[in-house]
């Protein structure tokens, strides 16, 4: 479903470009989920960092839309300090 609603986002906003890095959804802070094979939350974050710094070579995006050390939801991937830990990634590693 979610990734049906992406597609069809990127097709309404003309995005010719979608990466989809294939992680497993960690759900909520505390649920199984966090502790499942594949999810996010399990990687590490050097390579996680990785991948992203991979795609930002490939696009060179002007903009880059994140969170910050908070996060934004109760989720572990957003509420640990994973995307400010990306952030400070050297891209060049």
């Amino acid at each position: 479903m979610r990734r049906e609603e992406l597609e069809a986002s990127c097709e309404v906003l003309k995005i010719s470009d979608l990466e989809m890095l294939d992680y497993g959804d960690s759900g909520m802070m505390g649920w199984p989920s966090n502790d499942a094979p594949g999810a996010f939350w399990q990687t590490p974050v050097k390579e996680g960092a990785a991948r992203l710094a991979d795609l930002m070579r490939h696009y060179q995006p002007d903009v880059v839309v994140t969170y910050d050390e908070n996060g934004f939801t109760a989720t572990p991937t957003t509420s640990r300090p994973t995307a400010s830990r990306w952030r400070r990634w050297r891209w060049s590693s």
